[in-house]
């Protein structure tokens, strides 16, 4: 992960700090937790610019004129001001927006990865779908060969049926007929 801006950092720990305030040396020793060089003066003019103070409230004088550093006001604790709150409001939003925007076109890609995978299976699909439908249509007309073959000899063999128990029938005629004759000696 890399590291923060100093000035969003800073900006972060007036936001949380809430209406209590920060002072100088606090903000100080907390942006020194995450590794930050300050610059003093260049710092200083900084948290003038963007803390509520006496100078900064009314107007009156320029915060970034008050260039002297000294012990006690670097211990006084101010709070964020508006501008400053805006700021960092916007920052968080568009840090939002950002991770949305990420997730959104992960989202998409995974949409689009989806939809191609689709089209490839409604192809195969097809294509594996035409090949049975003429298969199945040259194993009909195999079929339907084979079928006039396997009929033909049925017929035939159900005619020759047909003449040997009609011979049958004859023969049992004649059988009975020679029996009566017998009986009737």
């Amino acid at each position: 992960m890399t590291k923060p801006n100093i000035y969003i950092k800073a900006l972060e720990i007036g936001f949380n700090s809430g209406n209590d305030g920060i002072s100088y040396n606090e903000l100080s020793e907390q942006l020194k937790k995450y590794e930050f060089n300050l610059n003093d003066k260049a710092f200083w003019i900084w948290y003038l610019a963007n803390f509520e103070h006496e100078e900064r409230a009314y107007f009156s004088v320029d915060p970034c004129s008050s260039r002297t550093i000294t012990e006690t006001s670097k211990s006084i604790a101010y709070e964020l001001c508006a501008d400053s709150v805006m700021k960092f409001i916007e920052y968080l939003e568009l840090k939002e927006s950002r991770e949305s925007t990420k997730k959104a076109l992960k989202q998409a890609k995974i949409a689009i990865i989806i939809a191609i995978v689709s089209i490839i299976l409604n192809l195969l699909q097809s294509v594996l779908s035409s090949e049975l439908t003429s298969d199945n249509f040259y194993n009909r007309q195999k079929n339907t060969k084979t079928d006039l073959v396997l009929e033909s000899q049925v017929k035939e063999e159900l005619e020759y049926s047909n003449s040997l128990s009609d011979e049958l029938n004859n023969r049992l005629e004649k059988l009975k007929v020679r029996d009566t004759i017998k009986l009737d000696k």
